[in-house]
């Protein structure tokens, strides 16, 4: 026996569906446009509140301890990190936090022999190593009176050191000190060329031995600024692009990746300092906060459906 279904079941059913429709073009509609307004309207802050940071920083740059406090205002309004890096992509004032070497005679590089260099820490080390038992940097290798060798690129005429050891077999074991992404961006470039050799041709290799004659570790509340590892690793990451030539500083950047399912933008502006050296604003915020927000708003049509 057919039954057949009354007009007034249909339009239940038809109302139904169309009000599930709607609610669900208006979740879509509202989600998208909440994320897209959020980024919007947090790029436009962050880039506003560098341009006053930019100038206070340029202002205060002698002082290490208002610098620091300028950083930590910063983070404090805008949840964003921020600092400020030299012309080879260096930390500035990081003079709390590096490694002197004493480098010897050489005749394969007149130019470096018996100079001295200095080697920001925080591009081989994480400063939680001097603050724990660790006897691979406090006893062995990173200690005043220990020979050392150096395996690095000269780069705008600057020896940018990539491994360290002991000796030249310890700059492949596991027990070097390695800028890791210096490393990874020698990797990327030199498929660019037709051989190594014309790599290095502009790029050229060094080994050197040294002594260290000073080692410098941060203490009290100035160890914080080295604690930030994924601030460090993009501010080390965008220091390769910068010496390999693939960032073009002439012009503000904002630049977006991703790490651990965060969205993450950095922001890159070139400026200049009272002397007139260049000096780079390095930001990084994070997205995560509209991620969660929108999360929230699904939960939400969830339970009134």
């Amino acid at each position: 026996m057919n039954m057949k279904i009354g007009i007034v079941p249909k339009l239940f059913l038809f109302t139904t569906a169309l009000c599930l429709f709607i609610v669900a073009i208006i979740f879509l509609g509202q989600t998208m446009f909440f994320k897209h307004f959020y980024v919007y309207q947090k790029v436009e802050d962050v880039k506003e509140a560098l341009q006053s940071f930019q100038q206070d920083y340029v202002n205060m740059a002698g002082d290490a301890q208002a610098v620091a406090k300028l950083e930590q205002d910063f983070y404090q309004k805008h949840n964003t990190w921020v600092t400020a890096l030299d012309g080879m992509g260096y930390l500035r004032n990081a003079d709390d936090y590096y490694m002197e070497i004493r480098l010897e005679h050489t005749d394969n590089n007149p130019a470096l022999s018996d100079q001295t260099i200095f080697v920001p820490l925080y591009t081989v080390t994480n400063v939680e190593d001097f603050h724990t038992d660790n006897p691979f940097l406090q006893n062995t290798l990173i200690q005043v009176g220990q020979r050392i060798a150096i395996e690095g690129l000269m780069m705008q005429d600057q020896l940018i050191p990539l491994r360290m050891g002991r000796n030249v077999s310890n700059l492949r074991e596991e027990n070097r000190l390695i800028n890791l992404q210096l490393e990874s961006k020698e990797y990327e470039v030199v498929p660019r060329y037709e051989s190594p050799t014309q790599y290095h041709e502009e790029y050229p290799n060094v080994l050197v031995y040294g002594t260290i004659t000073k080692v410098q570790t941060p203490e009290g509340a100035h160890v914080a600024r080295y604690t930030n590892r994924l601030f460090l690793d993009r501010i080390k990451a965008f220091q390769a692009d910068l010496l390999y030539g693939d960032y073009d500083g002439n012009s503000n950047q904002i630049i977006n990746y991703e790490e651990n399912h965060v969205n993450y933008k950095m922001f890159v502006n070139r400026t200049q300092d009272q002397s007139g050296n260049v000096i780079y604003i390095v930001a990084l915020t994070s997205l995560q906060p509209v991620s969660e927000a929108a999360g929230v708003m699904q939960d939400y049509y969830v339970y009134l459906i």
